[in-house]
């Protein structure tokens, strides 16, 4: 893929839904609260990806529980594992659900009808190569969040 969709592919990952919507929560009630939210979003997800990939590439680019299990040993690759698994269940459960009642809001159709286009996404990006489905839709996400981004700052300063 090209440079600027993988940069909006890694500024989608960094901008999760929690940034995103504290964000538009920290403008309704304080412009600092707005700045130190994505700073600190941005900056712990920078350093948090930077160093697990840092990591992963030192040891001939292994999973994040095969890193636990090299430097913690077997017992804690384990809850590592399951640890990666539910998180990752929740993250996407309250993805999917802050997508869903935005939709809803938005076009009055039923919470079911977008929780079903959703998950079909969330199942069709997780088997089919990432340049087929991610790397077609999520530029226009990244363009989106960029051009969010702007117009908050833009509303801040007028």
């Amino acid at each position: 893929m090209s440079t600027w969709k993988n940069h909006m592919i890694g500024s989608l990952n960094i901008a999760g839904t929690g940034p995103i919507f504290g964000a538009l929560m920290s403008v309704k009630w304080d412009p600092v609260a707005f700045v130190l939210d994505h700073k600190g979003s941005i900056l712990g997800g920078s350093v948090h990806d930077y160093m697990s990939g840092m990591m992963s590439i030192r040891n001939g680019g292994v999973s994040l529980t095969k890193n636990v299990q090299n430097y913690l040993g077997d017992r804690f690759r384990y809850f590592a594992l399951i640890l990666v698994i539910v998180v990752l269940i929740i993250a996407s459960a309250m993805m999917a659900r802050s997508a869903c009642d935005l939709l809803v809001y938005i076009t009055d159709a039923p919470m079911g009808f977008w929780l079903a286009i959703i998950s079909l996404y969330f199942v069709a990006s997780a088997l089919l190569p990432i340049d087929k489905i991610i790397g077609k839709i999520c530029p226009v996400f990244g363009i989106l969040l960029v051009l969010m981004a702007v117009m908050i700052i833009g509303g801040l300063v007028a």
